[in-house]
């Protein structure tokens, strides 16, 4: 309930690109399609999955490993900090 009506638009906007793009690719490289084929989207599209320890592409800090449940997610602590 913080974001602005704008943030909203730019949100959704870029959620349906990045779907746009995964689906441009065949999906996840680890998932099947249809065909039996592998996907062509992999970790080398993510900017901050699977990056531990790497600079952020957008602020530069390091991007850390934390745990969520039963999973571990990776952020960036200033452009994602957990509140």
């Amino acid at each position: 309930d913080t974001l602005s009506d704008d943030e909203i638009v730019s949100l959704y906007y870029a959620i349906r690109g990045a779907l746009q793009e995964s689906i441009d690719h065949g999906g996840a490289a680890y998932e099947l399609n249809l065909y039996g084929e592998h996907g062509g989207w992999d970790t080398s599209f993510l900017l901050v999955a699977y990056q531990e320890g790497k600079p952020c592409p957008s602020c530069g800090a390091t991007v850390e490993k934390i745990k969520t449940g039963s999973n571990s997610t990776h952020i960036c602590p200033v452009c994602q900090p957990l509140n």
